[in-house]
């Protein structure tokens, strides 16, 4: 599962995104087991964007674990009348089944130029989106950071 990810404006100059970002993988499209978003600064439009990664092999392996062990969990909360579980299991299902080692890796480009000028942002935890301590410089004016926090998950 992804992280969606609310941007609070910067102090400094303002900068701002309306709407989130996207952070992670999912396991409802066998796209999201070959790739992952991951948030990046553009150097051509100096906007904070998520762009789409391919995955290292061993990330693809725990992309293709963590669906396998989400469709577990999810067949068992089906068979208890989770009517969530029971809209979600085609699509678990469909997304192992379509996987070979066919599916294409992601072609990187900034979402809003198509730059494929950009830095990943790495270093980004857990623990530190549940502590709140997610602060990233702002692409506009260097100056100022941008807190970050989870707003909720996406599949």
């Amino acid at each position: 599962m992804g992280r969606l990810l609310l941007v609070h404006p910067c102090p400094v100059c303002n900068y701002h995104i309306e709407g989130d970002l996207h952070e992670g993988n999912s396991g409802l499209d066998a796209m999201f087991l070959r790739n992952h978003y991951a948030l990046a600064i553009c150097h051509s439009c100096r906007h904070l964007v998520s762009v789409l990664l391919a995955n290292t092999d061993e990330e693809t392996k725990d992309a293709l674990k963590a669906a396998r062990n989400h469709l577990v969990q999810t067949e068992a909360d089906a068979v208890i009348g989770d009517v969530q579980a029971q809209r979600l299991l085609p699509l678990l299902r469909a997304a192992l089944d379509q996987f070979d080692g066919e599916v294409p890796p992601a072609v990187s480009a900034c979402t809003v130029c198509g730059s494929q000028n950009f830095e990943v942002i790495t270093g980004l935890s857990e623990a530190d989106f549940e502590a709140q301590k997610v602060w990233v410089r702002c692409p506009r004016c260097e100056e100022g950071r941008l807190f970050l926090e989870s707003a909720g998950t996406w599949e």
